[in-house]
């Protein structure tokens, strides 16, 4: 029977195996750290904005810092503040807390006025929905759409809209959850809310 011989590893070999591996972990963990950064750096471009006299509020109330906005049974609460139409897009965050189960709240990212405009918005309970408002009227561009990322316990929810041209996509705390295209331009945004009290506040606007 013949028999293979077994060569041990010399030393020199093992060395540059470890610093192959080495050098490998290295750049993924700085890849890591970067897009870490990148996302922190994003988040903390955005500038704080206060609920003051520009903010046009139907059906709710305002400190600099928060907004409530109560809806009627059978009517919806709306803020609304001017933005630069000019602008090629903008970034828009807020946190959402609702007071009941039944509540809805969300992002306007197109607005002619409180009765017409495009909004993102998610329930208490657990689902999301991009839709447009037409006096008095909900027209869907996505239905009710269940979404495993927003919070159902009663802590606040982070809603952030990204508007590019037309094309505005959509996160829950801060996961990516929808993409939308032909959102025309807008002179106004807001926030609304329906069902039940909402509460909005860390509001904040980033415009290229």
């Amino acid at each position: 029977m013949s028999r293979q011989a077994h060569h041990p590893v010399s030393q020199s070999a093992w060395r540059a195996a470890w610093i192959s591996l080495i050098g490998v972990l290295s750049v993924n963990a700085i890849i890591a750290l970067l897009i870490a950064y990148q996302g922190e750096a994003a988040r903390s471009a955005l500038r704080p904005d206060r609920f003051d006299a520009r903010w046009q509020i139907r059906s709710g109330a305002a400190t600099p810092d928060r907004l409530v906005l109560n809806p009627t049974a059978d009517a919806i609460g709306v803020a609304l503040r001017p933005i630069d139409p000019q602008s090629t897009g903008f970034t828009l965050q807020t946190r959402v807390t609702f007071d009941q189960p039944t509540s809805a709240a969300g992002l306007i990212v197109q607005a002619d006025d409180a009765d017409h405009f495009v909004a993102f918005l998610i329930s208490a309970d657990g689902y999301f929905r991009l839709s447009d408002y037409r006096n008095g009227m909900w027209i869907d561009r996505v239905p009710w759409t269940t979404w495993p990322h927003i919070r159902t316990d009663g802590s606040p929810n982070l809603l952030r809209t990204e508007c590019r041209g037309e094309t505005c996509t959509f996160f829950v705390n801060d996961e990516r959850t929808w993409q939308a295209e032909a959102i025309p331009t807008t002179a106004q945004i807001g926030v609304v809310a329906s069902g039940a009290a909402v509460v909005f506040d860390q509001f904040a606007q980033r415009v290229p």
